[in-house]
């Protein structure tokens, strides 16, 4: 999901950006992340059983809004607003697989 935003970005940034402006951008924007979710959500509670978050429909949902927030908010404000630190988008979604599987499947999930 991060690799098909961030190779879509220069596309996307201009939606994300007219979103809060245009009540038709936010709408059809909206509608494609709930799909989006939908789709992410499917392939990880197809593993349920290996889930270690106590819920895990609510720790899908989270996992989801990690990945999709810090993706959308690289493609608006850049690569290092939030952080001088240089992180390529390689090594970001390397990160935030990380963070997702010991969220989703750690010793102390949830």
């Amino acid at each position: 999901m991060a690799h098909i935003m961030l190779d879509n970005a220069p596309v996307l940034r201009v939606f994300m950006r007219q979103a809060p402006m245009n009540p038709e951008i936010w709408r059809r924007g909206a509608r494609n992340s709930e799909t989006a979710a939908n789709s992410f959500k499917s392939a990880f509670l197809a593993h349920r059983e290996q889930l270690r978050h106590p819920d895990p429909e609510l720790g899908v949902d989270v996992a989801y809004r990690m990945v999709y927030c810090t993706i959308a908010r690289r493609l608006t404000h850049g690569p290092q607003y939030e952080s001088a630190r240089a992180v390529t988008d390689e090594e970001l979604v390397r990160e935030l697989g990380h963070a997702v599987a010991n969220y989703l499947l750690g010793p102390s999930a949830g």
